[in-house]
């Protein structure tokens, strides 16, 4: 086989796979779970607290894409809304990782914008990453409602500790994350009919 006969290969392969990830959604589950998330983040939103969401490396452009949606909009017009991601500070980040560490960065930033009225969206496919969980910990002492965003690979970690949980299904980091956009874009178009609706 030549170069570009594995190219294609490999392509349509990594597409197949993604798709076959897609198939395996079960819209009725699903939809009754993004419901329940637009419960949480609406109640959040009636208090007039934060939604704060984290994650690293693609999980950070996911919590930030999700916010983006937000505090913009994804479909339908409303004021901004207070979504933030962790991290998104460069001064706060740089400062605290080099000062004292990247782990407890996150952790710094919650502290200082939380509210026993947040909701916590996590973003992380392997549910072991320990500037996630020092955040989690966190909510939980707090009592913050907790969104989570993983894949078969955090199920087991996170499944007690979240108030609704979505888990990609699969265990590739790059699927679940593209299934997790689907699946934030489904909940952020919620919000928006939702808030618009009772705002």
């Amino acid at each position: 086989m030549g170069i570009k006969e594995e190219m294609v290969s490999e392509v349509s392969r990594y597409i197949l796979e993604a798709q076959d990830s897609v198939k395996k959604l079960e819209v009725d589950y699903l939809t009754n779970k993004v419901l329940r998330a637009q419960e949480l983040i609406l109640e959040t939103l009636s208090r007039s607290a934060p939604v704060i969401c984290c994650g690293n490396g693609g999980s950070f452009a996911d919590a930030s894409h999700f916010c983006g949606e937000l505090v913009n909009q994804f479909m339908y017009s409303h004021p901004a809304l207070p979504f933030l991601t962790l991290g998104s500070n460069n001064t706060v980040l740089t400062a605290w990782s080099n000062d004292h560490s990247y782990e407890t960065s996150f952790l710094r930033e919650f502290e200082a914008f939380a509210s026993p009225h947040s909701t916590l969206c996590i973003f992380t496919t392997s549910g072991t990453s320990p500037n996630i969980l020092k955040v989690l910990n966190a909510a939980e002492e707090l009592g913050v409602s907790v969104i989570g965003f993983t894949s078969k690979r955090g199920e087991e970690a996170l499944a007690s500790r979240c108030d609704v949980l979505f888990v990609a299904p699969t265990s590739s980091t790059s699927h679940a994350q593209e299934i997790h956009i689907i699946v934030y874009h489904a909940l952020a178009l919620a919000i928006e009919k939702g808030y618009r609706k009772n705002g």
